[in-house]
């Protein structure tokens, strides 16, 4: 119905509903509602924001702000992808990657702290291969991983915050 946030009508609406996408950020959410309640008379909103995605949107920010490149991994057309390198650009370079052939050596020049995150979907097995690519371009070939469990400092939400499909 609207664009933008200046399409947002002068006269007050008599019944607005918002319906948010599963993998939307919860900030985002919010600053809609708050444009919105001045615009109508009734405003229902249906949080269907899954816990997990605002769990890994939080650790990935975080973890940006220590690091100086994300490399994010998963879909080009995924939403949950496409918001965590969202918000990680906000504080960082950051690489939207699917697989590890796009990796480019010189984005690790002169880089000391590099995180790696991925989106909810992205297989196990893309992450350790990216994983693997980073430690041989970075020059630590002592050993590679094998399961997701050895990635360093690896940590994924707990089954409590789990989504429906």
């Amino acid at each position: 119905m609207w664009e933008n946030y200046n399409d947002f009508p002068q006269n007050k609406v008599t019944k607005v509903a918002v319906i948010c996408q599963t993998t939307q950020n919860i900030n985002n959410l919010k600053d809609l509602v708050n444009l919105l309640l001045p615009c109508t008379k009734e405003l229902r909103i249906f949080n269907t924001i899954c816990n997990a995605t605002d769990v890994r949107q939080q650790s990935s920010l975080e973890l940006a702000k220590k690091t100086e490149l994300m490399i994010v991994i998963g879909g080009k057309n995924s939403s949950n992808t496409l918001m965590l390198a969202k918000l990680c650009s906000e504080h960082t370079l950051t690489k939207h990657i699917e697989e590890a052939g796009e990796i480019e050596r010189i984005w690790f020049d002169e880089k000391q702290n590099i995180g790696l995150t991925a989106g909810a979907s992205t297989p196990d097995w893309i992450i350790i291969d990216i994983y693997n690519k980073i430690k041989e371009i970075v020059g630590e070939t002592d050993s590679y991983a094998k399961t997701i469990e050895e990635l360093t400092d690896y940590t994924e939400e707990p089954n409590e915050y789990e989504c429906s499909k």
